[in-house]
């Protein structure tokens, strides 16, 4: 199964017609960015409508994002401690309602799923991220308190 599109996901909610994924994509084959952001910036949806997208996307399975692209909300990193984010190596990159997206190195067994499911309290989506990438996030928003 192929993964399903911003375009089309967005369409099905009701917030994109057809002509405007077709301009977006217009656009987008100008301009390289990327639909969500056309869409946000020619305000035919808001942010929250792209995150609600993006996670059905992510349902399809785990997907492997670029958290350079991506980023990070300072605001999800404090569903996990620094201890807990550096031990199972992962970090929230989001909080949608009811969900937080967790980015990781590598895959995570069925007992380290079950600790972060337990320890953010909500349900969680995972993600995965190039290591070098989760290091650096990780060092960034929990920082290594014996270095300092």
């Amino acid at each position: 199964m192929s993964r399903q599109l911003i375009g089309q996901l967005l369409s099905r909610m009701g917030k994109l017609s057809l002509i405007d994924i077709d301009e977006i994509l217009v656009e987008q084959a100008v301009t390289h960015k990327q639909f969500g952001e056309i869409a946000l910036s020619w305000g035919l949806c808001d942010p929250e409508h792209i995150g609600e997208a993006w996670c059905n996307q992510l349902a399809d399975g785990i997907q492997h994002v670029d958290l350079e692209k991506v980023g990070v909300d300072a605001q999800a990193t404090q569903y996990l401690t620094s201890n807990l984010a550096r031990q199972l190596g992962a970090i929230p990159i989001r909080i949608l309602g009811d969900l937080v997206v967790v980015a990781t190195g590598h895959t995570l067994n069925s007992v380290e799923v079950a600790e972060l499911s337990r320890t953010v309290g909500k349900q969680i989506r995972l993600v995965t991220v190039d290591p070098a990438q989760l290091q650096s996030a990780l060092q960034t928003y929990y920082p290594d308190q014996a270095a300092a």
